[in-house]
């Protein structure tokens, strides 16, 4: 909140053109509060056993059979659950209500039964709908994970989803406590929410650094200084000098028609860079299409690895430093495009360093530049190329179904179009979210009063 930003303070933001992503600009942060409650956890793995085992699918039915529990002597912690019920202090949070955040006053008893609403309907939705169960995993701790992009995180928590997920998945023997982390025995309470665009304007002074700030579009550059009063960059040249990128859009473009010749024309390149004694690094779009090329073609490489967002994290290093070397073959997703620094062996530096190849065409062109940025770091040398499957560009709505002519400079066109487009969408985002977001900063606020 602004008032706690002192005077003079400077905002540094590092890997800025990020912030510019669909993900954080434009788009919403929801502040919470996940208390531990005395017995809710009981009362969560109650709504679970009649909803999984005794079929009780009915909202009224599930409340009454609940509130019958939670007076009944087989609800073991109903003392000090009663303790919290029953307090009679009230207090103020910022609600959503008819489509905008309001304040709204609340007892314990008042909060908890609207929550346990919430967990009912969660409990009803993931025992009846199976097309969320797969953004859904246990990590190897037994700690309920969700999809987050290409990634499962432990720290993304969706309303009561994630509790009645984590029932469905370890199906007996629960633990409400895995190290720091809080399977379930919480209540969700948002408090609000935040517009990242908003965040920086409480700040007097702004310091942004990106590697790709000539990547952005004529939108972004005219929001940095409408929005933040941003009217002045400097591009710094390398300290390395030139790029040693071997890069031609003409001649390092291809897309292909079909998903065999797809795939066969990624595996060719591929296979030609370690036939000459180099390492080739694949970007793929998800861990999906990555899979997909992994089982068909793993047996034709010597040396074949994968790196994904959800690889364990001790491995990263040793992965990443693996991936320079002479004959080897990384398969990567997009998340592993930026801000991961691949190194090259001499013996692939003399055969012209690390061969890239992405294969799909990024919607934001930022993204490709970090991409190609992983090879030809600081003075080696490397190249990289793009191999595009035609229906993946029909999806992205980038061509025409039927379309022959398909060049690199026509498709930077038509993302620049898209994402234009997409920026005023954000714009209009912004305006509309705004008088939230000053209303949760000013519930924020009043805690430092």
């Amino acid at each position: 909140p602004k008032a706690q930003v002192q005077e003079n303070s400077v905002l540094l933001m590092d890997e800025v053109d990020v912030f510019f992503t669909k993900k954080y600009y434009g788009t919403e942060y929801y502040p919470g509060a996940f208390p531990c409650v005395p017995g809710i956890d009981k009362i969560q793995e109650q709504i679970w056993t009649l909803v999984n085992h005794e079929n009780v699918l009915d909202t009224h039915q599930l409340t009454t059979r609940i509130k019958q529990y939670i007076t009944s002597p087989k609800f073991q912690d109903k003392a000090h659950f009663n303790q919290f019920l029953n307090k009679e202090s009230s207090y103020d949070l910022v609600v959503r209500r008819k489509g905008k955040n309001v304040l709204t006053r609340y007892t314990n008893k008042s909060l908890f039964y609207e929550e346990l609403e919430e967990m009912i309907l969660a409990a009803i939705s993931v025992a009846a709908d199976t097309t969320r169960h797969i953004d859904y995993r246990l990590n190897r701790q037994g700690v309920i994970t969700y999809r987050d992009g290409a990634r499962f995180d432990t720290s993304t928590i969706v309303g009561y989803m994630s509790v009645f997920n984590y029932f469905r998945l370890k199906q007996h023997d629960y633990k409400a406590e895995v190290g720091f982390h809080q399977n379930y025995g919480y209540l969700n309470i948002i408090c609000g929410s935040l517009t990242y665009a908003m965040l920086p304007k409480a700040y007097p002074l702004i310091l942004g650094v990106t590697g790709t700030l000539t990547a952005l579009n004529q939108y972004e550059k005219a929001a940095i200084d409408r929005l933040y009063n941003i009217n002045r960059s400097s591009i710094m040249p390398s300290f390395f000098g030139c790029s040693n990128l071997a890069f031609n859009p003409e001649e390092n473009f291809t897309h292909l028609a079909t998903k065999p010749l797809w795939t066969g024309k990624i595996f060719t390149q591929a296979h030609a860079a370690v036939g000459a004694n180099r390492a080739a690094i694949i970007f793929f779009y998800d861990d999906k299409l990555l899979e997909e090329f992994r089982a068909q073609y793993c047996g034709q490489f010597d040396r074949l690895q994968v790196l994904t967002e959800n690889t364990n994290e001790d491995k990263h290093e040793h992965l990443i430093s693996e991936a320079g070397v002479a004959k080897t073959v990384t398969l990567a997703t997009r998340g592993m495009g930026r801000g991961v620094d691949y190194k090259s062996s001499v013996a692939v530096e003399k055969n012209g360093g690390v061969h890239v190849i992405q294969s799909f065409f990024s919607l934001d062109v930022k993204e490709e530049t970090q991409i190609r940025g992983r090879t030809a770091r600081k003075d080696n040398r490397g190249s990289y190329e793009l191999i595009v499957l035609d229906e993946h560009l029909k999806t992205q709505q980038l061509i025409e179904a039927g379309q022959q002519e398909v060049t690199y400079a026509g498709l930077d066109v038509a993302r620049t179009k898209i994402a234009l487009k997409e920026n005023k969408d954000i714009e209009a985002s912004i305006e509309k979210n705004t008088k939230d977001h000053m209303t949760t900063l000013a519930y924020l606020q009043s805690f430092f009063k």
